[in-house]
């Protein structure tokens, strides 16, 4: 049962890296959408070796693939962190990234891993390089969560304590495989692997952090377009209202020319005589109302 709920969980991790991946390649949304999902992807891929490739045994060489992957965490996680927050500042990430790349080479050798009977143990190499760096990570990357979480407010508060929350889900898991490693053997026989259920329990939390961001980018978007078609149609009266107001002043301009050519010719018929009382009467009347 326990196998199931994890390989269900793993395959919807994988399902919503790609639909990350894919949104924000078409939608251009926010950066940080790519970053996390490619990381999420092979968070999901690690954790599918352990669940469908060795749930029972190491084989030492899909252990030597996730460490190469894992390699990478610390500078894809603090990476798509620096984007959400918009830091400018990607030192940091570009150093971690070149450690990933230093640390991936050497687990392509035999020199990180020595096999034993039962289990892979690690090298002194491994010990006093790999885990410390890891280690490192996971204590920068929390510090740098909980120093941000009490500096900011709204929705980003919100989308820091969840992260906080997952890596230390994703430190605990972490931790004890590695003493697992450095002890030779399980300290649970039951659960294969700790990182594991670290991995995927990072997963779905900060999976939940970027749906919600992504509702609320759309939901933001949507309220914005509505905006603009209000701001649209009400331009577009005001044009037509500035259009009618144009075709009323040439209106009133040619009935002015109209009624000044009228005001003269009944101006120029009274200064005519052979015109009745009556008559004058009426061209008086003509020309006192088009003035």
């Amino acid at each position: 049962m326990l196998n199931f709920v994890l390989e269900l969980t793993c395959t919807f991790l994988m399902a919503m890296s790609i639909v990350f991946i894919v949104i924000e390649l078409r939608a251009r949304f926010d950066r940080s959408f790519l970053i996390f999902g490619i990381t999420n992807l092979l968070l999901a891929f690690f954790c599918a070796i352990d669940i469908w490739l060795q749930p029972q045994w190491q084989i030492i060489r899909w252990a030597r693939v996730q460490h190469i992957i894992a390699a990478f965490f610390p500078a894809l996680i603090t990476w798509y962190l620096m984007v959400v927050l918009h830091r400018k500042n990607i030192i940091i990430s570009k150093l971690m990234l070149f450690i990933g790349v230093c640390f991936s080479l050497l687990f392509c050798t035999n020199i990180m891993f020595r096999p034993s009977e039962k289990e892979i143990t690690t090298t002194i190499l491994y010990n006093f390089t790999f885990a410390p760096y890891m280690l490192i990570s996971i204590v920068f990357i929390i510090i740098f969560l909980i120093k941000n979480v009490s500096q900011s407010n709204g929705n980003e508060r919100k989308v820091l304590f969840f992260h906080l929350i997952g890596c230390i889900a994703l430190a605990s898991g972490g931790i004890i495989d590695m003493i697992n490693l450095f002890i030779g053997h399980r300290l649970i026989p039951q659960i294969s692997s700790f990182t594991t259920l670290g991995l995927l329990s990072f997963g779905l939390i900060v999976t939940y952090v970027f749906i919600d961001r992504l509702t609320a980018i759309i939901r933001d978007r949507e309220v914005t377009f509505g905006k603009l078609q209000v701001a649209y149609k009400e331009m577009e009266d005001v044009q037509t209202l500035k259009e009618l107001g144009q075709s009323t002043a040439i209106i009133n301009h040619e009935i002015k020319n109209y009624t000044f050519v009228i005001s003269g010719y009944a101006q120029y018929l009274l200064d005519r005589s052979g015109f009745s009382e009556k008559d004058k009467r009426i061209l008086t009347t003509i020309a006192d109302t088009v003035k």
